[in-house]
């Protein structure tokens, strides 16, 4: 509800005020573009809502379809690189064919998800490496690092509940909802997301999934 009650209060009094008296132009084009950026923000939080509902419901395994993983983190990264071309991303992708059964477009959501995040924390020109391994016989892991200024272990034990923001360090903008949503994802698709012990400079996520077994 605080989510949904700052950005409306912020509307709410800006009209309130600009509406006592007569202004210039140039006050009623500032006061739209704000009303224009936080209607941006609620509708962005309403899509993010709507997704976990769906997430939680776990209605969606039905249309599951089998996909290479490898081809999936490649395609990821690269339109990842094509919309940020200030960002260094490294991808170490193996030639075994990994596949997967799951939502295309919800796995990928959950990889931009992520590489996005590490913008949103470490700067338009943050450094990412994104690697994909097996785990045994049964399981791939996506492995995605960056040279940012890392996630607290207080904040590691939190950092995938919904409306948990960092600190100065690695908080921001947005509602909190990013991470929530790459864990929602990868337990409908019978995996796991987890945050990488410490260690010095930059974050890390790992992505685990259960792999197809070939017959």
């Amino acid at each position: 509800s605080h989510e949904l009650r700052t950005p409306l209060a912020a509307i709410e009094v800006a009209l309130d005020v600009t509406l006592t008296q007569d202004r210039a132009v140039e006050e009623y084009q500032r006061v739209l573009r704000m009303v224009r950026t936080q209607t941006q923000g609620l509708h962005r939080l309403a899509q993010q809502l709507l997704l976990l509902s769906r997430l939680d419901a776990q209605e969606l395994q039905a249309g599951f379809v089998t996909m290479d993983l490898g081809e999936l983190v490649r395609a990821v990264g690269d339109a990842f690189r094509d919309a940020h071309p200030g960002c260094q991303v490294s991808m170490h992708i193996p030639d075994t064919v990994l596949m997967v059964r799951g939502d295309i477009e919800l796995l990928a959501r959950a990889l931009t998800n992520i590489l996005e995040n590490a913008i949103q924390h470490a700067g338009p020109h943050v450094a990412l490496t994104i690697e994909v391994q097996t785990v045994g016989d049964l399981a791939a892991a996506v492995t995605i690092t960056d040279h940012g200024p890392g996630i607290s272990d207080e904040l590691a034990a939190t950092v995938f509940q919904r409306f948990r923001r960092g600190s100065a360090a690695r908080g921001g903008g947005g509602a909190g909802l990013g991470l929530a949503i790459v864990e929602s994802i990868l337990h409908v698709h019978g995996g796991d997301a987890r945050i990488l012990p410490r260690r010095g400079e930059g974050a890390g996520i790992v992505l685990t999934l259960p792999v197809e077994l070939s017959e």
